[in-house]
Protein backbone atom coordinates (compact mmCIF):
# COMPACT_ATOMS: atom_id res chain seq x y z
CA UNK A 1 0.00 0.00 0.00
CA UNK A 2 1.18 3.11 -0.76
CA UNK A 3 -0.14 5.12 2.08
CA UNK A 4 2.73 7.58 2.79
CA UNK A 5 2.59 8.59 -1.00
CA UNK A 6 -1.00 9.25 -1.40
CA UNK A 7 -0.96 11.48 2.08
CA UNK A 8 1.44 13.36 0.58
CA UNK A 9 -0.29 13.29 -2.78
CA UNK A 10 -3.81 14.38 -0.65
CA UNK A 11 -1.92 17.37 1.12
CA UNK A 12 -0.67 18.93 -1.83
CA UNK A 13 -4.32 18.86 -3.38
CA UNK A 14 -5.45 20.62 -0.41
CA UNK A 15 -2.53 23.02 -0.29
CA UNK A 16 -3.10 23.91 -4.10
CA UNK A 17 -6.94 24.14 -3.65
CA UNK A 18 -8.11 21.53 -6.73
CA UNK A 19 -10.58 19.87 -4.01
CA UNK A 20 -12.04 23.06 -2.01
CA UNK A 21 -14.77 25.90 -3.48
CA UNK A 22 -15.31 29.11 -1.92
CA UNK A 23 -15.49 29.40 1.82
CA UNK A 24 -18.79 31.93 1.78
CA UNK A 25 -20.11 28.96 -0.36
CA UNK A 26 -20.28 26.35 2.11
CA UNK A 27 -23.31 27.01 4.41
CA UNK A 28 -22.48 26.31 8.03
CA UNK A 29 -24.52 23.47 8.61
CA UNK A 30 -23.62 21.56 5.87
CA UNK A 31 -19.53 22.21 7.36
CA UNK A 32 -20.37 21.56 10.83
CA UNK A 33 -22.00 18.16 9.45
CA UNK A 34 -19.32 17.50 7.11
CA UNK A 35 -16.53 18.33 10.08
CA UNK A 36 -18.57 16.02 12.48
CA UNK A 37 -18.86 12.89 9.64
CA UNK A 38 -14.99 13.02 9.18
CA UNK A 39 -14.45 13.24 12.49
CA UNK A 40 -16.23 10.00 13.42
CA UNK A 41 -14.30 8.33 10.18
CA UNK A 42 -11.37 9.65 11.64
CA UNK A 43 -12.44 7.92 15.07
CA UNK A 44 -13.02 4.84 13.24
CA UNK A 45 -10.02 4.10 11.41
CA UNK A 46 -7.58 5.23 14.57
CA UNK A 47 -9.67 2.30 16.28
CA UNK A 48 -8.81 -0.53 13.61
CA UNK A 49 -5.29 0.96 13.59
CA UNK A 50 -5.41 2.77 10.64
CA UNK A 51 -3.35 5.72 11.86
CA UNK A 52 -2.51 7.06 8.03
CA UNK A 53 -6.02 7.16 6.78
CA UNK A 54 -6.84 8.51 10.38
CA UNK A 55 -5.24 11.32 9.69
CA UNK A 56 -6.46 11.87 6.60
CA UNK A 57 -9.82 12.12 7.75
CA UNK A 58 -8.73 14.74 10.91
CA UNK A 59 -7.01 16.74 8.20
CA UNK A 60 -10.12 17.22 6.15
CA UNK A 61 -12.34 17.53 9.52
CA UNK A 62 -10.27 20.41 10.38
CA UNK A 63 -9.51 21.77 6.95
CA UNK A 64 -12.85 22.25 5.46
CA UNK A 65 -12.50 25.02 3.36
CA UNK A 66 -9.25 23.88 1.79
CA UNK A 67 -11.39 20.45 1.01
CA UNK A 68 -15.15 20.51 0.75
CA UNK A 69 -15.41 18.84 -2.21
CA UNK A 70 -15.20 14.84 -2.94
CA UNK A 71 -12.27 13.00 -2.93
CA UNK A 72 -9.96 13.10 -6.28
CA UNK A 73 -9.98 9.70 -7.31
CA UNK A 74 -6.55 10.14 -8.87
CA UNK A 75 -5.14 11.16 -6.18
CA UNK A 76 -5.18 7.50 -5.10
CA UNK A 77 -2.95 4.94 -7.38
CA UNK A 78 -6.23 2.25 -7.52
CA UNK A 79 -4.87 0.08 -10.28
CA UNK A 80 -2.07 -1.32 -8.57
CA UNK A 81 -4.17 -2.15 -5.23
CA UNK A 82 -7.54 -3.64 -6.46
CA UNK A 83 -7.63 -6.91 -9.15
CA UNK A 84 -10.57 -4.80 -10.61
CA UNK A 85 -8.97 -1.32 -10.52
CA UNK A 86 -9.43 0.05 -13.92
CA UNK A 87 -13.36 -0.34 -13.29
CA UNK A 88 -13.20 0.37 -9.87
CA UNK A 89 -11.59 3.89 -11.01
CA UNK A 90 -14.16 4.13 -13.71
CA UNK A 91 -16.89 3.72 -11.15
CA UNK A 92 -15.51 6.26 -8.79
CA UNK A 93 -14.69 8.93 -11.20
CA UNK A 94 -18.20 8.55 -12.77
CA UNK A 95 -20.19 8.71 -9.62
CA UNK A 96 -17.66 11.55 -8.55
CA UNK A 97 -19.29 13.60 -11.16
CA UNK A 98 -22.51 12.63 -9.94
CA UNK A 99 -22.44 13.67 -6.81
CA UNK A 100 -20.78 17.31 -7.66
CA UNK A 101 -23.77 17.51 -9.74
CA UNK A 102 -25.99 16.66 -7.08
CA UNK A 103 -23.92 19.31 -4.66
CA UNK A 104 -24.17 22.04 -6.97
CA UNK A 105 -27.82 21.49 -7.36
CA UNK A 106 -28.58 23.75 -3.75
CA UNK A 107 -28.26 20.44 -1.11
CA UNK A 108 -26.05 21.70 0.73
CA UNK A 109 -28.25 24.13 1.67
CA UNK A 110 -32.01 22.24 1.42
CA UNK A 111 -30.22 18.96 2.63
CA UNK A 112 -27.42 20.02 4.40
CA UNK A 113 -26.78 16.73 6.70
CA UNK A 114 -27.61 14.26 3.80
CA UNK A 115 -25.27 15.64 1.74
CA UNK A 116 -22.44 16.09 3.63
CA UNK A 117 -22.93 12.26 5.14
CA UNK A 118 -22.82 11.24 1.56
CA UNK A 119 -19.62 13.31 0.78
CA UNK A 120 -17.86 11.53 3.03
CA UNK A 121 -19.11 7.69 2.29
CA UNK A 122 -17.71 8.78 -1.04
CA UNK A 123 -14.47 9.20 0.50
CA UNK A 124 -14.35 6.49 2.85
CA UNK A 125 -15.44 4.00 -0.55
CA UNK A 126 -12.44 5.43 -2.18
CA UNK A 127 -10.38 4.86 0.93
CA UNK A 128 -11.41 0.96 1.16
CA UNK A 129 -10.68 1.05 -2.53
CA UNK A 130 -7.65 1.83 -2.21
CA UNK A 131 -6.64 -0.20 0.39
CA UNK A 132 -8.81 -3.19 -1.63
CA UNK A 133 -11.15 -3.67 1.39
CA UNK A 134 -14.92 -5.04 0.79
CA UNK A 135 -16.24 -2.08 3.19
CA UNK A 136 -19.55 -0.89 3.48
CA UNK A 137 -19.10 2.53 1.97
CA UNK A 138 -19.88 1.89 -1.65
CA UNK A 139 -23.77 0.44 -0.65
CA UNK A 140 -24.22 3.63 2.34
CA UNK A 141 -22.91 6.30 -0.40
CA UNK A 142 -25.19 4.89 -3.19
CA UNK A 143 -27.96 4.41 -1.04
CA UNK A 144 -27.31 8.24 0.22
CA UNK A 145 -26.81 9.43 -3.50
CA UNK A 146 -30.32 8.51 -4.20
CA UNK A 147 -31.80 9.71 -1.29
CA UNK A 148 -30.09 13.76 -1.66
CA UNK A 149 -31.44 13.33 -5.32
CA UNK A 150 -34.75 12.84 -4.38
CA UNK A 151 -37.27 15.80 -4.94
CA UNK A 152 -38.20 18.27 -2.01
CA UNK A 153 -42.23 17.72 -1.24
CA UNK A 154 -43.40 21.22 -1.27
CA UNK A 155 -44.01 22.90 1.64
CA UNK A 156 -47.21 22.90 3.04
CA UNK A 157 -48.85 26.23 3.44
CA UNK A 158 -50.16 27.61 6.49
CA UNK A 159 -54.09 27.15 7.00
CA UNK A 160 -56.05 30.52 6.68
CA UNK A 161 -57.18 31.46 10.24
CA UNK A 162 -60.89 32.09 10.12
CA UNK A 163 -62.23 35.07 12.37
CA UNK A 164 -64.95 32.56 13.99
CA UNK A 165 -64.32 28.63 13.22
CA UNK A 166 -67.01 26.54 13.11
CA UNK A 167 -67.29 23.95 16.05
CA UNK A 168 -67.00 20.79 13.99
CA UNK A 169 -64.97 18.26 14.52
CA UNK A 170 -61.96 17.68 13.46
CA UNK A 171 -61.56 15.39 10.19
CA UNK A 172 -59.59 11.67 11.66
CA UNK A 173 -55.96 11.36 10.45
CA UNK A 174 -56.11 10.20 6.71
CA UNK A 175 -55.21 6.07 7.75
CA UNK A 176 -52.10 5.20 5.35
CA UNK A 177 -51.50 1.63 3.77
CA UNK A 178 -49.04 0.09 2.14
CA UNK A 179 -48.21 -2.82 -0.37
CA UNK A 180 -45.27 -4.44 -2.06
CA UNK A 181 -45.58 -5.97 -5.64
CA UNK A 182 -42.63 -7.76 -6.89
CA UNK A 183 -41.91 -8.59 -10.85
CA UNK A 184 -39.08 -10.83 -11.76
CA UNK A 185 -36.75 -10.88 -14.77
CA UNK A 186 -34.88 -13.36 -16.39
CA UNK A 187 -31.01 -13.12 -17.06
CA UNK A 188 -29.69 -9.95 -18.37
CA UNK A 189 -33.60 -8.89 -19.61
CA UNK A 190 -35.60 -6.06 -18.71
CA UNK A 191 -38.91 -6.57 -20.38
CA UNK A 192 -42.14 -7.08 -19.35
CA UNK A 193 -44.14 -10.78 -20.07
CA UNK A 194 -48.08 -11.07 -19.07
CA UNK A 195 -47.41 -12.37 -15.92
CA UNK A 196 -45.35 -9.25 -14.99
CA UNK A 197 -47.65 -7.01 -16.74
CA UNK A 198 -50.67 -8.81 -14.46
CA UNK A 199 -48.52 -7.55 -11.19
CA UNK A 200 -48.14 -3.92 -12.35
CA UNK A 201 -51.90 -3.75 -13.26
CA UNK A 202 -52.32 -5.15 -9.70
CA UNK A 203 -49.93 -2.76 -8.26
CA UNK A 204 -51.73 0.48 -10.10
CA UNK A 205 -55.33 -0.72 -9.14
CA UNK A 206 -54.04 -0.93 -5.38
CA UNK A 207 -52.85 2.59 -5.77
CA UNK A 208 -56.29 3.87 -6.76
CA UNK A 209 -56.87 7.44 -8.00
CA UNK A 210 -55.18 9.50 -4.96
CA UNK A 211 -52.14 7.63 -3.66
CA UNK A 212 -49.35 9.03 -1.61
CA UNK A 213 -46.20 7.62 -3.59
CA UNK A 214 -45.38 4.98 -5.59
CA UNK A 215 -42.23 3.91 -4.73
CA UNK A 216 -40.15 1.14 -8.05
CA UNK A 217 -36.32 -0.05 -6.36
CA UNK A 218 -34.51 -1.95 -9.89
CA UNK A 219 -31.86 -4.83 -8.79
CA UNK A 220 -30.09 -7.47 -10.11
CA UNK A 221 -28.23 -10.92 -9.30
CA UNK A 222 -24.54 -10.77 -9.08
CA UNK A 223 -23.67 -11.87 -12.48
CA UNK A 224 -21.99 -9.27 -14.61
CA UNK A 225 -19.87 -6.64 -13.43
CA UNK A 226 -21.08 -4.05 -10.78
CA UNK A 227 -21.21 -1.04 -13.37
CA UNK A 228 -22.95 -3.14 -15.60
CA UNK A 229 -25.58 -4.41 -12.73
CA UNK A 230 -26.31 -0.85 -12.52
CA UNK A 231 -27.04 0.32 -15.48
CA UNK A 232 -29.63 -3.18 -15.80
CA UNK A 233 -31.52 -2.16 -12.60
CA UNK A 234 -31.98 1.14 -13.70
CA UNK A 235 -33.58 -0.04 -17.36
CA UNK A 236 -36.14 -2.41 -15.22
CA UNK A 237 -37.30 0.02 -12.46
CA UNK A 238 -37.53 2.52 -15.13
CA UNK A 239 -39.42 -0.18 -17.68
CA UNK A 240 -41.99 -0.87 -14.16
CA UNK A 241 -42.81 2.83 -14.01
CA UNK A 242 -43.26 3.60 -17.61
CA UNK A 243 -46.00 0.81 -16.98
CA UNK A 244 -47.29 2.32 -14.19
CA UNK A 245 -48.02 5.34 -15.98
CA UNK A 246 -49.80 3.72 -18.42
CA UNK A 247 -52.11 1.67 -16.24
CA UNK A 248 -52.97 5.67 -14.69
CA UNK A 249 -50.92 6.21 -11.79
CA UNK A 250 -49.59 9.78 -11.80
CA UNK A 251 -46.39 10.12 -13.03
CA UNK A 252 -45.98 12.82 -10.11
CA UNK A 253 -46.08 9.90 -7.36
CA UNK A 254 -43.77 7.70 -8.93
CA UNK A 255 -39.88 7.43 -7.76
CA UNK A 256 -37.53 5.16 -9.82
CA UNK A 257 -34.65 3.81 -8.06
CA UNK A 258 -32.27 1.24 -9.10
CA UNK A 259 -29.57 -0.55 -7.01
CA UNK A 260 -27.79 -3.13 -8.84
CA UNK A 261 -26.09 -5.62 -6.54
CA UNK A 262 -27.40 -3.81 -2.97
CA UNK A 263 -29.74 -5.47 -1.06
CA UNK A 264 -29.93 -8.92 -2.43
CA UNK A 265 -33.15 -10.99 -1.55
CA UNK A 266 -31.06 -13.52 -1.46
CA UNK A 267 -27.52 -13.86 -0.16
CA UNK A 268 -25.21 -15.45 -2.76
CA UNK A 269 -21.71 -15.33 -3.60
CA UNK A 270 -20.00 -13.79 -6.72
CA UNK A 271 -20.67 -14.21 -10.30
CA UNK A 272 -24.02 -16.09 -8.77
CA UNK A 273 -27.45 -16.47 -11.12
CA UNK A 274 -30.44 -16.25 -8.95
CA UNK A 275 -33.61 -15.08 -10.07
CA UNK A 276 -34.98 -14.04 -6.57
CA UNK A 277 -32.60 -11.20 -6.71
CA UNK A 278 -33.50 -10.45 -10.39
CA UNK A 279 -36.32 -8.08 -9.62
CA UNK A 280 -38.28 -4.43 -9.59
CA UNK A 281 -39.83 -3.94 -6.30
CA UNK A 282 -43.11 -1.74 -5.84
CA UNK A 283 -44.39 -0.54 -2.90
CA UNK A 284 -47.58 1.70 -3.03
CA UNK A 285 -48.50 3.79 -0.13
CA UNK A 286 -52.17 5.08 -0.51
Amino acid sequence: MLKKTIIAAALASFVCGTNSVNAQELPNEFASSLQKYYQELSQAERQEGDIASANIFSYKANNLYEYSLPEDVAVYDISRHDINGNKSREELANYRIKLIDALNSGVRNSKADLAAYTQTRFDCWVEETEQHEAGPCRGQFIEALNKLNQPIAAPIKDPVVVAEPVSTPSPAPRKVSEQQFIVYFDLNKYNLDARDLEIIRSAADYSGSSPLEVIVSGYTDTTASEEYNMRLSEKRSARVAEQLQRYGVNAEVISAYAYGELNLAEQTADNTKSKKNRRAEVVVRR
